[in-house]
């Protein structure tokens, strides 16, 4: 009797279109790990699966498990990319156990000028019995691979500027190719026991080492990876997010951290509700950040990460967060990828509290809508003059609460929430705000 040595576990969804939970499924399938890449200056997702739900098992010749796919934002379809390139690598063993093991790339990358150059690296250690052997080396889509079957790689980072220039941790060391990964060479002076390299997207100069032996330690490169400082204290279990070419972030457990120096100096940015899972930035709203917390769904953040509010967490069944892509900012949509699943999700909450000014008033201030009456939409200007607990909510003449528009901690400034009565029959509204000790409420009309 032939045994297949993997085991899925099916569920059946039944829709794909959950009207009433601000979310669709474009992708079904059980997954473990996201990962953004820039490619022709346009950041596009990739996941990888390691189950299908709802379908059979086909074994060693299934293609619906263990793949990698990606995201075709202007179809909203996903798709296994660059001509099977990415498909795993397939164990057969028939002389023990008649079994296939799938073993998908561990690491990949794609240049941003060609989209055509891909690198991966495999990784799969088993006996010698498979059929083929066990395998461990870089492969470039282009046919170079790194030579024997020795080099662990679980790093490849191509330059966003130029990709004749590839990052890699071999054995955890770092080492550099000039031409397309046809060739490695050890880049000298570098330490051992390295988690993670990476380029600074805004800047060719900075290049940052991350050890994997001491979290606290960081070196960063100004001249393009030739040099490295001395070690930078860095309190992070992450990757490095950047905002700018100045300004990154990074998390540790529930804490973001952030420098405005390009990574010498480092300050507690804001504290999450749970443990960071990724984080994400709006593309042209500078304070709106969104990021996965444990298994608690999607946040939002309007404060640049001092404070994260819940956006969405009924992605059934599984509200583990693994990426984030906010690569739309006219539209109130956001791509997630969790553990079960790729969804995009939207709400108008998203983009509705802007801050307008960081000039902050010398009291707490709720001023009057405009328009005012108005059809069907308004916006409510406040301001707070230090970091307060704000609530703003919206309510009928009877005292029926309408809607919430603000409910976080926000920073001092000055503020606009836009108010939409589409679904709303005419009359006189009422928007209360409370902020610590103060409270105050005012009256709007909507005229249709």
């Amino acid at each position: 009797m032939r045994i297949i040595a993997v085991v899925v576990y099916f569920v059946i969804i039944t829709s794909n279109l959950c009207s009433g939970q601000n979310w669709i499924r474009i992708h079904d399938a059980m997954i473990d790990r996201g990962k953004i890449i820039t490619i022709n200056n346009k950041r596009t997702l990739f996941f990888q699966t390691y189950g299908l739900t709802g379908a059979p098992f086909l074994g060693c010749n299934d293609s619906t498990i263990f793949r990698t796919y990606k995201l075709n934002s202007s179809t909203n379809k996903t798709f296994k990319p660059y001509n099977g390139f990415l498909e795993p690598f397939i164990c057969t063993d028939y002389i023990l156990t008649e079994s296939c093991m799938f073993f998908r790339p561990d690491e990949f990358d794609v240049s941003n000028h060609d989209s055509g150059f891909v690198i991966k690296y495999y990784q799969s250690m088993l006996g010698t019995n498979c059929t083929p052997p066990h395998i461990r080396k870089i492969i470039t889509s282009t046919g170079y691979s790194t030579p024997g079957d020795t080099s662990s790689a679980k790093v490849i980072r191509i330059s966003p500027f130029q990709d004749n220039k590839i990052f890699s941790l071999i054995n955890n060391y770092l080492y550099s190719s000039t031409n397309r990964g046809q060739n490695w060479i050890y880049v000298p002076g570098t330490p051992g026991n390295l988690r993670d390299v990476i380029f600074n997207p805004f800047d060719s100069d900075y290049v940052y080492l991350i050890s994997s032996q001491n979290q606290n330690t960081m070196l960063i490169s100004t001249d393009g990876g030739i040099n490295f400082s001395l070690p930078v204290n860095f309190n992070s279990s992450s990757s490095l997010y950047f905002k700018t070419k100045d300004t990154i972030l990074t998390y540790n457990a529930a804490n973001l951290y952030r420098s405005d120096d390009r990574g010498f100096n480092w300050s507690l940015a804001g504290i999450g509700p749970g443990n960071f899972n990724c984080l994400e930035f709006h593309p042209s709203l500078m304070n709106v950040f969104y990021a996965g917390f444990g298994d608690l769904g999607l946040y939002v953040s309007t404060n640049a990460g001092v404070s994260f509010t819940l956006y969405n967490n009924s992605f059934a069944p599984n509200n583990h967060v693994y990426a984030i892509l906010k690569d739309k900012p006219d539209k109130d949509s956001i791509y997630v990828v969790t553990g079960r699943g790729v969804y995009l999700t939207y709400d108008q909450y998203v983009t509705k509290i802007i801050q307008t000014s960081f000039s902050v008033p010398d009291k707490l201030k709720l001023y009057n809508n405009y328009p005012n009456p108005f059809n069907p939409v308004t916006q409510l200007g406040f301001g707070i003059s230090e970091l307060e607990f704000v609530s703003l909510k919206v309510y009928d003449v009877l005292g029926n609460k309408i809607k919430t528009l603000v409910n976080e901690i926000k920073s001092p400034g000055m503020y606009i929430v836009k108010f939409d009565g589409s679904n709303l029959p005419s009359g006189i509204y009422f928007y209360k705000m409370s902020a610590g000790e103060f409270t105050e409420m005012k009256k709007m009309t909507l005229l249709k």
